[in-house]
């Protein structure tokens, strides 16, 4: 072979070479420039978050009041709903009735500067749901039991004064004390804080969190039909029956028990008059886990509850 012939050869091979090169960098910067601009979307774009977070990384539903400064997204008016996801749905929803055709609500909220162990439980009361007013309510003034299909608890918030807001606040602030500091206690707490009881409070917490969310009463409406409830509430009834008048329903949860009683979730108790929702009982009247279900029906002074309720038909027997 001439020497001109190899030459051509070898520049053939050479440029064979320099274009496959070509492509494959081609190829590279393409493929660089994709991820790129996935991970441009990703920092960009985030997913709804179904639980929103709020001070203190809780999420919808977890405790059962918030921070005084708070209280300013309560104003006479304003929708119940609106202000609710504004808050994050916290609080403890304790009652609901239609009369005079207009519905009634109350919602207990423990509000506490920022120590909480200084706060106060006030009551919001909502007409038509909108809100109406805070009021002091001491539940000693209800009477038990409570006789299926009334709400004295409403009736009672209704006859209150409204708490001036600005005056509680300033009460607040003069009780913004810091958290009393006493190593002894502390010392002793840590000794039984042990990584095991950690994670378990912790997955406790969680837990109480997502049935509280869950089994939230303030997103039901006088008016729904027993099908409504049921989708509102993502479960099924652990009880229904007939009544006198109407007839009932038991939603919630046997499941956990937390020392904190105020936080703990509640169960809720329904009543309808035909298909459509006339009375949710929650809250103090309704206790989460076996012992609030158990205490609808019966005292249990071994844990200081009264009996809930009169005129529920006893607990029918379930077959095996």
């Amino acid at each position: 072979m001439s020497h001109s012939k190899r030459l051509q050869n070898s520049i053939v091979k050479v440029a064979s070479g320099l274009a496959w090169s070509l492509v494959a960098i081609t190829l590279a910067w393409i493929l660089i420039t994709v991820v790129m601009k996935e991970q441009k979307v990703d920092s960009e774009v985030k997913p709804t978050d179904p639980s929103p977070q709020v001070a203190g990384g809780e999420g919808n539903s977890a405790s059962e009041g918030f921070i005084i400064g708070e209280i300013d997204k309560f104003r006479p008016g304003r929708p119940m709903a609106d202000i609710l996801r504004d808050i994050h749905w916290v609080g403890n929803f304790e009652m609901a009735a239609e009369q005079d055709g207009k519905d009634l609500a109350v919602i207990s909220f423990y509000v506490h500067p920022k120590v909480e162990r200084y706060g106060k439980t006030l009551w919001a009361v909502f007409v038509a749901n909108r809100f109406v007013k805070f009021v002091e309510m001491d539940p000693k003034n209800v009477s038990y039991p409570i006789p299926i299909g009334t709400f004295q608890a409403i009736q009672i918030c209704a006859k209150l004064p409204p708490v001036v807001v600005a005056d509680f606040k300033q009460r607040m602030e003069e009780d913004n004390r810091p958290e009393p500091n006493d190593p002894a206690l502390a010392a002793i707490y840590a000794k039984t804080k042990t990584p095991e009881v950690l994670a378990f409070d912790r997955h406790q917490q969680e837990e109480n969190t997502q049935l509280r969310d869950q089994f939230n009463s303030a997103r039901l409406k006088i008016g729904m039909t027993k099908a409504e409830v049921a989708a509102t509430l993502r479960a099924r009834p652990l009880e229904s029956g007939a009544l006198d008048s109407g007839s009932f329903e038991i939603y919630g949860s046997t499941k956990i028990k937390l020392f904190n009683q105020a936080r703990h979730y509640k169960n809720v108790l329904v009543v309808y008059r035909g298909d459509r929702l006339a009375v949710i009982y929650s809250g103090l009247s309704a206790l989460g886990g076996q012992v609030g279900l158990n205490s609808l029906r019966k005292p249990l002074p071994d844990v200081g509850l009264p009996q809930g309720f009169v005129g529920l038909p006893p607990v029918q027997a379930k077959a095996n």
